[in-house]
Formats: structure tokens, C-alpha cells, sequence
């Protein structure tokens, strides 16, 4: 699968540390059936990022292992995945990302997703940040 986006992004007026970011993207997605029903997928996407007018480009690669189980009349979907980020401006990845959720299909267009991350930043204060995030995803034919 080929994929390109575009992501705006913006401080809040009034913020201590304002910034504003362009983010066109471009990411393709490599899937590997495995054992068991198990699905591997290896996304690789490079962010064309200008922050404040600077141009940051960084290339993120991600693995991630799935498999979906049937519930009735729903779709369960356990993952676990890992990504590192090399951002030009340090010539090295530095950036690290652990994540574990869940993903359940509410019919064919709506998804529902919970998981927690674990982020590792080489370069940045604080080194280490634990998050909690959920999604509602609308999918259209």
C-alpha cells in the first residue's frame, strides 16, 4: 500500500514556545502473513516537515504485529508495534516508540482504538514519556 498526507500543526496563541508545522508525508506499507492468522506490517513513511518556515525532514519506520479475532459480531484486534524516528537535524534515530492496544470494529466503517505508548527521545527533555490514547476512526467506501 502507497499512502501521502498532509498534517497542519500549531501552537496555541500565547504559548512560551510557539511553532508552527507543514507536514506533507509519503509512507508505504509492507504486509507479511505469518503463522497463526498473525499479521507483520513494516510502514516506512518520510515526513517532509517545515517547522517555523526550517525545513526537518525525518524518515520513521514501523513494525507492527496483529492478529483479529471474531467476537460475535465484532472484530477484536490486538497489536503491539515499534518505530524508530532518524531526523537529518542529528544525523542519527533518536527517537524510539513502543506500543500495545487494541482495535475493535464497531460494523464496516467505524473503528475504535485504545493503547499505551512508551516513547524513548535521545535529544529531548524528558528522555522517557508514557502515554495513554484512544481513536475513533470513520472509514469511507
Amino acid at each position: 500500500m502507497l499512502r501521502a498526507g498532509y498534517l497542519f500543526s500549531r501552537t496555541p496563541s500565547g504559548s512560551t514556545d510557539p511553532f508552527t508545522e507543514h507536514t506533507p508525508t509519503i509512507e508505504n506499507h509492507w504486509r507479511f502473513p505469518l503463522l497463526g492468522s498473525m499479521l507483520l506490517t513494516d510502514r516506512n513513511r518520510v515526513d517532509f516537515r517545515f517547522v517555523d518556515g526550517d525545513y526537518r525532514p525525518r524518515y520513521r519506520n514501523r513494525l507492527k504485529l496483529e492478529r483479529t479475532f471474531k467476537v460475535g459480531r465484532l472484530d477484536l484486534t490486538p497489536y503491539g508495534h515499534a518505530e524508530a524516528f532518524y531526523d537529518w537535524r542529528f544525523n542519527k534515530f533518536h527517537r524510539f516508540r513502543y506500543a500495545a492496544g487494541g482495535e475493535v470494529s464497531l460494523g464496516r466503517h467505524i473503528v475504535f482504538e485504545s493503547y499505551y505508548l512508551r516513547q524513548r527521545d535521545t535529544v529531548s527533555s524528558p528522555e522517557y514519556v508514557n502515554a495513554i490514547g484512544a481513536a475513533l476512526q470513520f472509514y469511507f467506501p
